[in-house]
This record gives C-alpha cells, structure tokens and sequence, in this order.
C-alpha cells in the first residue's frame, strides 16, 4: 500500500489510497478485518455442509480490534481473525481501489 504522501507545492493534490481517502474526510481510524471462517451460520451451513470457526472466535477477533489499547492508532491495516496479515493481492492494486472507490461513490450518491 502506498502511505498518504503531500507534495510541497499547495497548489498539487494530495495523493490517498482508499483508505486514507476516507480516514481524511472524517479523521477516523479504518482497521479491515476477516474475524472468522465459515462461523456456523444458516448461509454456511446451506453452502459448506460445515463449519470452521465458532461465532465466539468471530465475535472475539472483531471486539479486540474495536478495544486493545495497543490498536488505538492503528490505521490501514488488515487482520485475519486476531493476526495482522496481508490481504489479497487485489486490495494493494491501485487501479482495482480506484474501480472500487468509483463504484462505491456511485452506489452511495457520495461521489
């Protein structure tokens, strides 16, 4: 991921990746997170036949990100379950966070 960068000059845009576009706006920390695999849901259950992961792993993976301390200024990061990790190779390809921003935009009427 490219880090929030500035230019000296005022007059040139700042540069913000997804992330940073919407931490700017509102000054709030993003944490994205996959808390569990296939927690024993109805749609899991109808799809998979099983299970992997209870509701309380789940649950716990997304309350430590919501309140460990040592998160607190943690932005922009992406965890599985309760581990930082790096996401699909996807969510660092600049064009797709674009097509993904754009498309989000639109469908919220924020754009």
């Amino acid at each position: 991921m490219s880090p929030l960068t500035s230019t000296t000059s005022t007059s040139k845009r700042k540069s913000l990746t997804l992330e940073n576009r919407a931490a700017a706006r509102e000054k709030i920390l993003l944490t994205f997170s996959h808390p569990a695999s296939l927690m024993p849901t109805k749609m899991v259950f109808e799809y998979f036949g099983r299970t992997m992961s209870s509701i309380e792993d789940g649950v716990n993976a997304v309350m430590r990100l919501a309140t460990d301390p040592s998160l607190d200024t943690v932005t922009g990061k992406y965890f599985d379950e309760q581990r930082e990790a790096r996401a699909n190779a996807q969510a660092y390809d600049a064009d797709a966070r674009r097509q993904l921003w754009q498309l989000s935009e639109e469908l919220t009427g924020l754009g």
